[in-house]
């Protein structure tokens, strides 16, 4: 009755890629005998069945403890590819399943094999470890999701935050780091085995790096008290997307 009211009211419209993701996440679990439990958990979660879908997680919880090193790595795995795949599916990977089996069992795994790609790509995802990434690239430069969140997160999100406040005249970094984060994702970019998988993340860098020198001639030429950077960029024909900025007292 949960479900049908749900499908029918569209109560959780907001999440509904959530609920579908856990029925296609169960589907596939089923595939395992191992998974039965956390593939229950999943079918009665969509539900809405909160209480019998966390006993039927503790019940796996329960098995995955006996389970050899060799078994529980290969579990581990193929749920961080699941979550990796279905991002927006959040009740997949849960408080109980991540700090009783999937971070203890991680830890371990990297203790023991510190060169595993597998354990170096999920711990720099799920553990949002930038160093697990870059080490995972020396070892493995066709790495290309590990690259690419390095890229964004570890550069272009950076000089984003840095940048954002140019249009009222702010610049939120030093230059120098500016230009060191500009350096960086240049060569995680240039040194990519197939360059043609990052194009929309070299597009986004390339004008990001147009803003920027703009910026360092702006403020070379002009006295920012007078002359806005905004105006500066129309009269020399820059156009640039500015966000909207929202100011508040305090």
């Amino acid at each position: 009755k949960v479900a049908s009211y749900k499908k029918e009211q569209k109560m959780w419209y907001w999440n509904d890629r959530n609920f579908e993701g856990l029925l296609k996440i169960a589907e596939r679990l089923e595939e395992d005998k191992r998974m039965k439990n956390l593939a229950d958990y999943c079918r009665l979660r969509e539900q809405g069945l909160r209480k019998p879908a966390f006993e039927a997680l503790d019940k796996f919880l329960e098995e995955s403890a006996v389970w050899d090193v060799k078994t529980s790595r290969e579990i581990i795995d193929l749920i961080f590819q699941i979550q990796f795949c279905a991002p927006d599916v959040h009740q997949f990977i849960t408080t109980p399943l991540n700090k009783i089996f999937l971070l203890p069992g991680l830890k371990a795994w990297l203790k023991d094999e510190p060169n595993s790609r597998e354990a170096l790509r999920w711990e720099g995802f799920f553990n949002e470890n930038p160093k697990a990434l870059n080490k995972l690239l020396s070892l493995h430069p066709d790495e290309i999701a590990a690259r690419r969140r390095l890229i964004k997160r570890n550069c272009l999100d950076i000089i984003y935050y840095a940048t954002h406040l140019c249009q009222v005249n702010r610049l939120l970094m030093p230059i120098s780091e500016v230009e060191e984060i500009i350096a960086s994702a240049e060569e995680l970019i240039s040194s990519a085995p197939d360059k043609s998988e990052l194009k929309d993340v070299e597009a986004v860098l390339h004008e990001q790096i147009s803003m920027f020198q703009d910026w360092k001639i702006f403020t070379e030429e002009c006295n920012k008290e007078e002359k806005k950077f905004t105006d500066w960029c129309e009269e020399n024909g820059r156009t640039y997307k500015w966000g909207i900025l929202y100011f508040y007292e305090m």
